[in-house]
């Protein structure tokens, strides 16, 4: 290293190898592999509108849609009243997913992160 300077741009390189949208994409397509045998089959529409999406700041996994108004309720619960009547349990189909992954995408984050102290040789 050069100097301070040097080395502000090379953390600065690092930080936007590590926070990019495909890290974070790829992040969010792990938590979504792990939800999906989570998710309660009946037609496997649920389970097929699992989606990732990746942001610079987040990575997302969504289920459900306008055309899946249930899955909210399938995944929270619905305590009563519901104008259909009954109770649904919460089936929290995602948390459940992102427990089982937690270590890949722990894995994912520390092996980007060093792959970019290794390119900027800051190890």
């Amino acid at each position: 290293m050069a100097g301070p300077d040097a080395l502000l741009r090379a953390l600065e390189a690092v930080e936007e190898e590590c926070t990019s949208k495909a890290v974070h994409k790829a992040a969010a397509e792990t938590v979504a592999d792990g939800a999906r045998p989570f998710t309660p089959v009946a037609s496997g529409r649920a389970r097929r509108s699992i989606r990732a999406s990746g942001t610079k700041k987040s990575g997302v996994v969504r289920a459900g849609g306008p055309a899946l108004p249930w899955i909210p309720p399938l995944h929270f619960g619905d305590p009563p009243p519901r104008a259909q009547g009954g109770y649904m349990e919460p089936q929290p189909f995602l948390y459940d997913g992102a427990d089982t992954r937690r270590d890949d995408v722990e894995e994912l984050f520390f092996r980007k992160l060093n792959d970019a102290l290794r390119k900027q040789g800051l190890t």
